[in-house]
């Protein structure tokens, strides 16, 4: 995984078939973006899971998916990578 798993509980059989993304989701909703990420997820036996921000692209993303037959995808909400302080 590229981040720390601390804050992060995704159950995977082989860490191989996972594609995990954390950005700003309007980089994701980007046409040329998502449509590279659906060919990829097309051709190969993969699970695309993603973290972000700017959630108003959300239903851009799903809307998306749900038309070119892509269901192998979670949104994991927004990933904060800073450990949280305990008053």
């Amino acid at each position: 995984l590229s981040y720390s798993t601390k804050n992060i509980k995704i159950k995977y059989n082989n860490r191989k078939n996972i594609i995990l993304w954390y950005g700003n989701l309007r980089k994701l909703a980007d046409k040329n973006f998502i449509n590279s990420i659906s060919k990829i997820l097309k051709k190969r036996k993969l699970k695309f899971y993603f973290f972000g921000t700017n959630n108003i692209y959300l239903d851009i993303i799903y809307k998306y998916f749900r038309e070119n037959n892509i269901n192998c995808y979670k949104y994991f909400g927004i990933f904060n990578h800073q450990q949280r302080r305990e008053p």
